[in-house]
């Protein structure tokens, strides 16, 4: 599916300055979060957003939006590279904002908790300065019947807790990041038996447990936490997000996706133009492609022609990396392209998907 135009010609890299890099977003109506080794940058989509960083480390993170949450990646930025990052665009998430004053609130011991007795619900919240142990509360039974993400600052770790009777059963630990200023954000997502807590849009405990199959959500801590704000919304399925890293005449692609593993990825080069390339033939291709015009121009093969990884296997964890080789082709130089990843089955008979296009130039 080709990008639309205005897209692309909003995504087109600046001059890279000395030592910085340049990033253009394209994503659904919601924040995305480029987090680096010394800082953190919030943009919002849905329109192309540019912003300057410098080289270095990188992990990108999706919050929520209407089709879902698009997975993070992962990559290194060299100085001097350009940087696309791409989300399928989607409307923002019908997400329901309590305020913390809201007459609906009931409170039980440490616990602030909404009556919404939701059996699938992403409940997310927002501190700015946090102290002691506090976090979200979702399928609220009472006080001794609930589940609850939990960011302890006595002991810096993150807890995804089951509290049954007089028993608090830890589900899944994992250390906390240092203290940073805020705001932050901590969410917990129950689907089914599937519990995931998220801390800043990034996955980091996952657990099943069937003890609830509903129930209320809230806020969990003493005075030691400063919240900022509150939301219930539906949950988020996993979806695809792509990047791509343009430096030194090469494209490091990074492909997240939910296809299933062990089914094929494909890479493809397919132009976007809003009319055909050049004259075509009777057959309605352009001579010198023997394709469409303003379709598919090059896939990538066993033989590496395009760059390594042009074709293999999608990885158990769902996350690869492709490294293609502009192709010397004259006549296609300054034109329009969208990369992205085909899904093919596992037994090569039908095309079942692709990654988000990634609009580059060649």
């Amino acid at each position: 599916m080709n990008a639309p135009r205005t897209l692309l010609v909003a995504c087109i890299a600046l001059a890279p300055l000395s030592a910085q890099t340049t990033w253009s977003l394209c994503a659904g109506d919601a924040p995305v979060r480029i987090v680096g080794t010394a800082t953190t940058t919030t943009v919002r989509a849905p329109w192309p957003a540019s912003v300057r960083l410098p080289a270095g480390d990188y992990e990108v993170r999706f919050a929520a939006d209407a089709a879902g949450r698009p997975l993070a990646t992962a990559f290194s930025v060299p100085d001097g590279a350009a940087v696309r990052v791409v989300a399928a665009p989607a409307p923002a998430a019908a997400a329901v904002y309590v305020a913390l004053d809201a007459p609906e609130w009931r409170a039980a011991g440490d616990v602030r908790w909404i009556a919404d007795a939701r059996p699938e619900v992403l409940v997310e919240a927002a501190y700015e300065e946090a102290a002691g142990v506090f976090g979200v509360v979702a399928r609220w039974n009472g006080e001794h019947d609930h589940y609850r993400f939990v960011e302890d600052r006595e002991r810096n770790e993150l807890r995804l807790e089951r509290r049954h009777g007089d028993m608090v059963l830890v589900l899944a630990r994992a250390p906390a990041s240092a203290a940073s200023p805020g705001p932050h954000r901590l969410a917990l997502q129950v689907v089914g038996f599937r519990l995931v807590a998220l801390r800043d849009d990034a996955v980091v405990l996952q657990s099943l447990d069937g003890a609830f199959a509903a129930g209320g959500c809230g806020l969990f801590g003493g005075p030691g936490v400063t919240w900022r704000s509150f939301s219930i919304a539906p949950p988020a399925a996993s979806r695809d997000s792509a990047a791509a890293v343009v430096s030194d005449g090469r494209v490091d692609l990074r492909v997240a996706t939910i296809a299933v593993p062990g089914s094929w990825h494909v890479l493809e080069l397919s132009l976007d133009r809003p009319g055909p390339l050049a004259p075509t033939d009777s057959a309605g291709l352009a001579p010198w492609l023997l394709l469409a015009a303003g379709e598919r121009v090059l896939t990538g093969d066993l033989r590496g022609t395009l760059g390594e990884g042009t074709v293999g296997e999608v990885p158990g964890a769902g996350t690869f990396r492709t490294t293609l080789r502009w192709p010397f082709l004259p006549g296609l130089s300054g034109q329009f392209v969208v990369v992205r990843a085909l899904f093919v089955a596992a037994d090569g008979r039908a095309v079942e998907g692709a990654s988000p296009g990634v609009p580059l130039v060649f």
